[in-house]
């Protein structure tokens, strides 16, 4: 099958200079970790050292930008191996061995899905993506597709590149869609969506001017206190 044929295959020590490696644009497509979560990751890889290695593709790193960084900081070796593959197997790649793994909110992975879009488009009529994203969800989960309708070829002809890269990313086609337009008319709004500082809700609200009022702020702390207090279970009432 397709997903067969990817190997990582380990880079010895020396090899590559490691002291300056830059992203792949891939793996911009997500967003970086927030201060938070890279502080907890340089703190895990202090007391442990580097538990995954740093994935390169095409001599930049595909997976692992912030182990690299952190790597870098600290000083322990980096330990590299190369993603052998095409370039829509990386894609797929990135894009599912990150989505679980990172807290990316439902407005972050519509951004993602948003980015991915034109660079699956091209492969959308050859079928290709389609065959690589099935594959990968039957080995990994089994689950059905909910876009798809029908069987065997007749189901790739009617998905398109946004569908796809919705599904990919576990959000709706909407959602890509709002995020689309937020991009066209704020950028600097986009990026704020792109890095988690604000929903993709809270920025349609500002494009189109409209605000909360007071009370509707009040409500909305008041909602999330409760929220924050029933997922704590020492804070929950015994029954």
């Amino acid at each position: 099958g397709i997903l067969e044929r990817i190997q990582l295959v380990p880079i010895p020590m020396g090899v590559i200079d490691t002291s300056a490696l830059e992203a792949h644009p891939l793996a911009d497509l997500l967003p970086r970790m927030s201060d938070r979560e890279f502080a907890d990751l340089k703190e895990s890889i202090e007391l442990d050292g580097l538990q995954n290695p740093i994935i390169l593709f095409q001599g930049m790193i595909l997976d692992g930008r912030n182990r690299y960084r952190a790597c870098r900081e600290l000083g322990p070796p980096i330990v590299a191996v190369e993603f052998v593959g095409s370039e829509q197997q990386a894609l797929t790649y990135v894009l599912s061995s990150n989505q679980h793994r990172r807290n990316l909110t439902p407005s972050q992975r519509a951004v993602v899905a948003n980015e991915t879009q034109p660079l699956i488009a091209e492969d959308v009529n050859s079928k290709r993506i389609e065959k690589i994203r099935q594959a990968r969800l039957r080995a990994s989960s089994g689950e059905t597709l909910s876009i798809l309708t029908g069987s065997g070829t007749e189901t790739f002809s009617v998905v398109t590149s946004r569908a796809i890269a919705a599904d990919m990313m576990g959000v709706s086609t909407g959602y890509v869609g709002h995020t689309k337009r937020i991009k066209e008319a704020d950028p600097e709004l986009y990026e704020d969506v792109r890095a988690g500082r604000i929903t993709i809700p809270e920025a349609l609200r500002k494009l189109d001017g409209i605000t909360d009022d007071p009370e509707t702020v009040r409500d909305k702390r008041a909602r999330g206190g409760v929220t924050k207090l029933l997922r704590d279970p020492s804070k929950r009432a015994e029954f």
